[in-house]
């Protein structure tokens, strides 16, 4: 289960699961509505989440290119992991994203 919260000029999404990957599809839906939103900047609360998985990363990639085609802000993803912050250095994905 996923909370999609709507305030001011910004959409957070708090995914509710620790694996991001098998629920794609759920958050697919979610991340299409954030990403059609006007004028809105997308937060991605990734708190509870520990892995993102190949899919998962698919997923956040297409966001990006979809605001980029869009000419809106970078996704910036709060509360990620040290773990995850390496995964997307390493992936050369960190400059995609604003990393808080």
């Amino acid at each position: 289960m996923n909370h999609t919260e709507k305030k001011n000029a910004e959409i957070m999404i708090k995914p509710r699961f620790k694996t991001i990957g098998n629920q794609c599809q759920a958050l697919r839906k979610e991340f299409r509505q954030a990403t059609e939103a006007e004028d809105k900047k997308i937060i991605i609360d990734l708190e509870e989440t520990k892995v993102i998985e190949s899919s998962g990363i698919a997923l956040l990639v297409s966001m990006h290119n979809t605001l980029s085609e869009k000419k809106k802000d970078k996704i910036e993803l709060i509360n990620i992991s040290d773990d995850l912050r390496k995964l997307f250095e390493v992936m050369g994905l960190d400059t995609n994203f604003i990393m808080g």
